[in-house]
Parts: C-alpha cells; structure tokens; sequence
C-alpha cells in the first residue's frame, strides 16, 4: 500500500538504528531521524523490521509482508508508523 500522506512518522524501538530509540519523519520527499522516542498522534499500523542475509522482511498491520533486497547488516525493530 503506498503512502500518500506526506507526514509519516515511524517510532522504532530495536537494533540496527544507531539509537535503540528512533524517530523517523518523512515529509514529502525529505527523511530525518531523531534519536528520541517520539508517538505519533495518530497511529495507523505495527510493524516488525528484520534484516538480515542480505534481506529486509517487514510485517506490518498497516502494510502487510515485504522482502527488500540488498541491505547489509543486521536489523530487528518494532516500530509503530502514524502520523504527526
């Protein structure tokens, strides 16, 4: 499902990030992290990153299942995505 709102929020908790709290906002085609935990107002799904062997699997309420090819390291998130 693609997202046509243009101010997205992801708060993640986890590994891979260079914080173990994160916030992401997306606002048309600009992306700046936070190194905070900062709740969206409103809440539209769950998820859960995991990247590892050369693969990003992410489950989300909001999105479903998708596999992303060529990312490097290892990930392991739970983040909830809404908007601000």
């Amino acid at each position: 499902m693609e997202r046509k709102n243009k101010n997205n929020v992801f708060t993640e908790i986890g590994f891979g990030n260079k914080t173990i709290f994160s916030t992401e906002f997306e606002r048309r085609k600009v992306e700046y992290r936070n190194p905070r935990l900062i709740l969206p107002k409103l809440i539209k799904g769950i998820y859960v990153r995991m990247r590892f062997f050369g693969k990003e699997y992410i489950l989300s309420t909001y999105d479903g299942f998708k596999i992303k090819k060529d990312k490097k390291g290892f990930k392991f998130l739970i983040g909830l995505e809404g908007l601000k």
